[in-house]
């Protein structure tokens, strides 16, 4: 039988194992065992025929030497070991390819066996867990206003100076080309119960505006009153909101109301009342005060742009014939040189709660300073509250979270590089103008986000403004420096026109103001240097001016284009000018532009003046 069965031919296909046990003639149960064994092996077609023809061959072999199907049965064992035996030596004989992407495959399969893994406990951590919101800084931040009476605070008497204004004018937000002058006068004119409460609101030292998420029945009140009520939303807001999502409409109505008092103050100056530019001067200074006084840094830039807002109108103004006196300026050269202590610093207190909040509503709190990243409610807090587009596959962004966490930097960590930016911060806001391009708080506060809370809550975002190469801190500083140069150049301005009177002619030199009507020469931004000055010989008019981006002493003449008189005060490309030893035809094209001198006060308009 054996050589019978070597001389069955190879059958092939997938009945070939069949054919070959069906050909062998062997016993039904010594058949069954090899039909088992075959079934088990799970091999390829061609190899389980050759199996069942050496099985059928073994087992022939037996029965040819007298033993019966039963013992042969009994002695060859465990079918289904026998299979896993003989698979495994087969698959041993395949070739390398297929045993090599074998064990890609199988490489693959623990990869993602692992993977599922890893994700699952990343999930169970993420999903599982829970922040541990223990502050209410709006809260906190009430409280403060909340324990100064109302007869100190000036938001109530702002609410009250709304009304009073009425609807805004059409002239508005029309260009000063386009407005009709009569018009804006009458206006101002009918207005002059409403700007006494201003001027009592901006008396007092605290603004004192309560925080909430939702528009205050006295302010919502108060839009009615005046017929500018918009879309509003009077439902209570949450207990303790995201710290971001806190409006703040006392910021818009107070650069309202001191366009409007800039506008009287303009008036005043024209109808000879110096009385009352005096007051609208002090009045839009308290203003800037009441903003710059606030932790929050954009409450703070408000408090800069009114007071820049204050010193053009006195620039403008303060060399009108009969309408101020002697007195009156020195009264204005004390206000503006007292506002701010000297030097309007920038508080970046406000910054660390905004994230401080964010992180404790993000990350759990193990009692020790640090905690990890969980699933929050500050995604349906920016897609309801803030009005953010739900994104496409939001449930695959959400489930791809957890990943996302896994390289996110712990509690303590964001912590510590939120207390580096705001170091870094402190030690830039201390520098002078001319060593702009030292300031690095920026990079630390970029990391801070774009390392977490970026990716985290997207939102967040906005807390790094649009300062293109800057960001808002240095930004911001950059902005103050500009508005502290204007300072300046406003009390070198009166301390000029004090001169004139007194000795009937312009100084030589800015030394002669020194000490009578200066303390000292203002350093110039740009190079630190004392402020330039000429005083206008050979029939040239008297000129303050600083050397500008280019940091050359052009004797003040300004850029010769409407777009270098624009950026030859302009920090940033200042900072070009110096710093970048290769810059962009584009920045290299906006620096020769801007070459001359910024010219910040001159006697009498002279072609090309600024």
């Amino acid at each position: 039988m054996n050589r019978e069965m070597r001389a069955v031919a190879r059958p092939a296909g997938k009945r070939a194992a069949e054919e070959v046990i069906s050909a062998s003639g062997l016993p039904a149960s010594l058949a069954g065992v090899v039909r088992g064994v075959v079934s088990g092996s799970r091999l390829w077609p061609a190899e389980r025929a050759e199996v069942a023809r050496e099985l059928c061959a073994h087992f022939a072999e037996g029965l040819e030497a007298g033993e019966s199907a039963e013992t042969l049965a009994r002695e060859f064992g465990d079918v289904a070991r026998a299979s896993k035996l003989i698979r495994r030596a087969r698959l041993r004989l395949r070739p390398l390819w297929w045993r090599a992407a074998r064990r890609t495959v199988h490489g693959c399969m623990a990869v993602l066996l692992t993977g599922v893994l890893g994700y699952g406990v990343l999930a169970a951590r993420y999903f599982g867990g829970s922040p541990n919101v223990s502050r209410n800084y709006m809260a906190e931040l009430n409280a403060q206003v909340l324990a100064t009476p109302e007869g100190e605070r000036a938001w109530p008497l702002y609410l009250r100076a709304i009304p009073a204004f009425g609807e805004q004018p059409a002239w508005f937000d029309q260009e000063s080309s386009e407005r009709s002058a009569s018009e804006v006068d009458e206006w101002v004119r009918s207005k002059g119960h409403a700007f006494e409460m201003a001027r009592e609101a901006a008396s007092k030292r605290m603004l004192g505006a309560v925080l909430s998420s939702r528009l205050q029945p006295e302010y919502i009140a108060a839009l009615r009153a005046s017929g500018r009520e918009g879309s509003v939303d009077e439902g209570p807001g949450p207990e303790n909101p995201l710290m971001m999502g806190v409006l703040l409409p006392h910021l818009g109505e107070m650069r309202r109301i001191a366009r409007y008092l800039n506008e009287d103050l303009s008036l005043a100056a024209r109808e000879g009342d110096g009385a009352r530019f005096i007051a609208d001067v002090r009045a839009l200074l308290g203003m800037a005060g009441q903003n710059a006084r606030d932790p929050m840094l954009i409450s703070q830039l408000v408090g800069l742009a009114i007071f820049d807002l204050t010193l053009r109108g006195v620039e403008e103004h303060v060399g009108t014939p009969g309408l101020l006196s002697n007195s009156d300026l020195q009264e204005l050269a004390h206000m503006v040189g007292g506002f701010g202590g000297g030097r309007v610093r920038l508080d970046m207190s406000g910054e660390r709660v905004m994230v401080d909040d964010i992180v404790q509503r993000c990350y759990t709190d193990d009692g020790d300073g640090d905690g990890r990243v969980v699933r929050t409610n500050l995604g349906e807090i920016m897609y309801d509250d803030f009005g953010m587009a739900r994104p496409k596959g939001l449930a695959v962004i959400i489930a791809a979270q957890p990943v996302l966490t896994a390289t996110m930097p712990g509690r303590r960590e964001v912590t510590r590089r939120l207390e580096a930016a705001l170091a870094a911060a402190a030690a830039d806001e201390a520098l002078p103008p001319w060593r702009h391009g030292e300031r690095r708080s920026d990079v630390g506060y970029r990391d801070l986000f774009e390392s977490a809370l970026f990716r985290l809550v997207p939102v967040a975002e906005s807390l790094m403004g649009h300062g293109g190469d800057e960001g808002p801190m240095v930004g911001a500083f950059g902005s103050r420096d500009m508005i502290e140069a204007r300072r300046a150049a406003v009390l070198v301005r009166l301390a000029l026109e004090l001169h004139k009177r007194e000795t009937g002619r312009w100084p030589a030199s800015l030394d002669e103001l020194v000490p009578r009507y200066l303390p000292s020469v203002p350093s110039d931004p740009f190079d630190g240097k004392p402020l330039r000055y000429s005083p206008g010989v050979g029939g040239m008019s008297p000129v303050v001016y600083s050397v500008g981006v280019d940091g050359v002493d052009d004797g003040g003449v300004p850029p010769a284009t409407e777009g270098g008189r624009k950026n030859v005060n302009s920090l940033r490309v200042f900072v070009w000018a110096r710093s970048d030893p290769a810059p962009s035809p584009e920045r290299r094209a906006v620096i020769e532009e801007a070459k001359g001198d910024w010219v910040l006060w001159r006697a009498q308009p002279a072609p090309g003046g600024q």
